[in-house]
């Protein structure tokens, strides 16, 4: 009686562990699966560099269709940049492809300024460092870029006289409401200030030079990078801002050969 008691007890701890091995193995799987799903999040995630995020490029155009819009227009909002992928992103790089090109600017050139403005605005006109809205007291410190091309101190485009008189002229700050038209009136506000520009010992190509350059997309966004924009560490986001003037290259010369460019209305 005893022997069979301690096999009927033997049987009953073999069932309880086989139990608690399926039930350990079970949680093991869902911790994998866990820790597989947030390293795709982590991998699918927009790398932060200088406080502003992007993902890298596929290579792929964005299926965007030039009849989306027959009238592009400006966009921006107070916080955060747009993917590149992005219709109202988009919009907005046809913008400054008609305002440059209308200037006598190389698309060329032009996918450079935009390619860099990838990792400095995120393509929102209305983008400040960090996405810390500051106002008047703030526009003269080093700590708070503003706009398209993430101009340091920010006063240096919103308190310059010449771009107050600028048509579209209409930043946002902290305590004043902005335009989505003041991505125009920055884009003016570059073409007209080449003394922000200063030539590299490596890029020796002047601010004119680079206006009616033809050479790679890539290379010339390397000169505006070390030019123009000058971060602290512009190692950090040159290659994606390489690859961001290829894409807007790409996708420019479709436009303008497939014949739409010449039928869109420009509203500046």
């Amino acid at each position: 009686m005893k022997a069979s008691t301690q096999a009927i007890a033997a049987i009953i701890l073999r069932s309880i562990i086989s139990r608690m091995i399926r039930y350990l193995l079970l949680i093991l799987l869902n911790v994998i699966i866990i820790i597989i799903s947030c390293l795709i999040c982590i991998l699918n995630t927009s790398t932060t560099i200088t406080n502003y995020d992007y993902k890298p490029i596929t290579g792929k155009l964005s299926n965007y269709t030039y009849e989306r819009r027959a009238f592009p227009v400006w966009h921006a909002k107070p916080t955060g940049g747009y993917s590149i992928y992005d219709p109202d992103c988009i919009d907005n790089a046809y913008m400054i492809l008609y305002q440059m090109r209308a200037a006598g600017w190389t698309t060329e050139s032009i996918s450079a300024v935009i390619g860099n403005m990838c990792a400095e605005g995120a393509m929102n006109p209305w983008r400040w460092q960090s996405d810390i809205i500051v106002g008047p007291s703030d526009f003269w410190s080093m700590q708070h870029g503003y706009g398209l091309a993430g101009f340091t101190p920010a006063g240096k485009y919103i308190e310059d006289p010449q771009a107050q008189t600028y048509s579209g002229y209409a930043p946002n700050y902290l305590g004043h409401t902005g335009n989505a038209t003041d991505g125009a009136a920055q884009i003016q506000f570059i073409m007209d200030n080449p003394q922000y520009y200063q030539t590299h010992t490596a890029y020796p190509m002047t601010f004119s030079q680079f206006s009616q350059s033809t050479a790679a997309p890539s290379y010339l966004s390397d000169v505006w990078l070390y030019n123009f924009e000058q971060p602290s560490n512009p190692q950090a986001t040159q290659q994606y801002r390489r690859d961001c003037s290829d894409y807007w290259y790409q996708l420019f010369q479709g436009l303008l050969q497939s014949g739409r460019y010449n039928t869109l209305s420009y509203c500046g």
